[in-house]
Formats: C-alpha cells, structure tokens, sequence
C-alpha cells in the first residue's frame, strides 16, 4: 500500500474512534512481539533478492488515556537490511497514538500513527491490527506496520508480528448480588363457586321477571365483595332454540338487576345465556327438563388451605 494512501487511511480512523472497543482509563499495558520484516522491492541496494525478509522482535508498553485512545511506545530490532556498505542491523524507537474498534466482546480491531526514530532519523510509521482478550489480564496481538523510509536502506519496511500484551490494573469483574427471595406473599389459591338455581323457583312460566327466593339471597350474601360474576341462563329443549336463547338471556340480565339493587357493582357481573344448548340432565323427561331449567352464577373464593 503506497504510504501516503496508508497514512490517509489510518487519520480518517483515529478521528472516528467512537465505534472502538473500551478499556480501563488510565490502566498500563506491557508485552512483546516476534514477527518478520520485508521491505519494498524498488531498494537500490536489493542484490538479486525481491523480497528480502528478516526475523523480528520487539517490546511494547502502553497506557490507555480514555476508553478509546492509548498512548503506545515500542523498542524493535527490525532484522538486517541492505545498505549501500553491505548488511546493516535495523532497530527503531516508535510512538504511537492507538484506537481500537469492538469486533465482539472479546476481539477489537486498532489503528495506530505514530513516527519511528532510526539512526537519529524521525520517519511517519503506522500501523494496524487485531486484540483478543484471552483472560481478563492478557490480550493476543496480531499486527502489521509500516515505517517509511529506513535510513541508510533507503527503503520503506513492513512488518508482521504476533505478540502478547499484559493489562495492569484491571478491575476484576464484580459478581451480582444474589437475587433476594420475594417477601410478598404468595398469590391465593382461588376455586370456583356455581351456584345453581331451579328457575322455577325463581320465575313463572316463560317469565322473567324475579320472584325473590331464599337461594337467591343467600348467593348474594355469598358473593359479597367478589371481583367479577357470571350469570349463565339456561333452559330446557321445550320451543324453538333461538327462543329459549333470548329467554334464557333475559333471566340472567334480570337475576343481574336484583343483584345490582342489593349493592353489588354492575360492572362486575357478566350476564350470558346459554338457551338449551347445555343440559346438565335429559329433556325427554318431566324431572330432566325442570332440572336443566335454571340459573347458575359463577364466581371464585379463596381456597382454603387443607
């Protein structure tokens, strides 16, 4: 990559550095790196050899100064190189402004720009490359960069390395406090009451208008404060169905009203009628059919523990 195009590239992305992953403000970071060098094939130095390479290695120390930027300094013997007197041993000082970028909750992509001091020489380095956090302390680093123009060599070098990184004063990780056991009480267990009502006791024939009974009463005494009341009409097979439905509606509306009278809240009595259509006995005698002629209301009590 032509150096001016790297260097472009690396400014844009430490001037973006929202996106990169954080660390703790203010920790030190320290390790090390082995790798290999190369530098470009125009050298005029180069004897016959377009891709000299050479072994590398390096110490790292670093402080993170926000949760996204770090300070990075390195000292790395960069291998030999031609020169114009013959093989020359390259090493460099190099510092570095950092950001990293979350790939997941354990890996981060960084760049760095930064200026690399050779022989008394201060060139533009840069460089980027990717963490893994292997444990809470240590990072996997694997990298690449690019320094311009090493002296003598006249040349620019790029190297690949793969490194560690130690992390110094990282706060443990804080457990969650157990979760509290609930000091409500538990929700009551609640059954169903049905209440059934002959209808004969309760409305003359083909009527529906309430003659009081005491089962009646008592029911109303029996559901007292309770939230919610179904008041279900039924009837026998004797007429046509759609008749004994309406009939069947109209009872309950009316066992609704009286209810409504002795102070139990309208909004809290749900009224349906069922006509014919649930026969609790067989309407082919005199007995079933007074028998599936009634009223039910339905309504739920706390259960009482046993």
């Amino acid at each position: 990559m032509p150096p001016k195009l790297t260097l472009s590239i690396i400014t844009t992305l430490l001037s973006t550095a929202v996106y990169s992953q954080p660390q703790d403000t203010g920790t030190f970071y320290a390790g090390g790196n082995i790798g290999a060098s190369v530098i470009d094939t125009d050298s005029i130095y180069l004897d016959g050899d377009d891709h000299p390479t050479s072994a590398t290695g390096g110490l790292v120390l670093g402080v993170n100064i926000t949760p996204y930027l770090a300070l990075e300094t390195d000292y790395s013997y960069l291998g030999q190189m031609p020169t114009a007197n013959g093989d020359k041993t390259v090493d460099a000082w190099s510092n570095y402004l950092l950001t990293r970028y979350a790939l997941s909750d354990n890996a981060g992509l960084y760049f760095k720009l930064g200026m690399s001091l050779n022989d008394d020489n201060w060139t533009p380095s840069a460089g980027t490359g990717v963490n893994y956090r292997l444990s809470q302390n240590w990072l996997l680093d694997v990298g690449y960069r690019w320094i311009d123009d090493i002296p003598d060599v006249e040349s620019d070098l790029y190297e690949f390395t793969v490194g560690g990184r130690y992390l110094f004063g990282v706060d443990e990780p804080v457990p969650l406090p157990p979760i509290a056991k609930s000091t409500l009480p538990p929700e009551p267990e609640l059954k169903e009451v049905v209440v059934s009502i002959d209808a004969e006791t309760l409305f003359k024939f083909d009527s529906d208008e309430v003659q009081v009974n005491e089962a009646l009463l008592r029911a109303v005494d029996d559901i007292g404060t309770t939230q919610q009341i179904i008041v279900v009409g039924h009837t026998d097979s004797t007429g046509s169905a759609a008749y004994n439905m309406a009939l069947s509606l109209r009872r309950a509306v009316a066992i609704k009203d009286f209810m409504v009278l002795k102070g139990i809240p309208e909004n809290n009595i749900l009224v349906q009628g069922r006509g014919e259509e649930e026969p609790i006995a067989s309407n082919d005698t005199h007995i079933g059919r007074n028998q599936n002629r009634r009223v039910e209301i339905r309504y739920h009590v706390v259960k009482a523990e046993e």
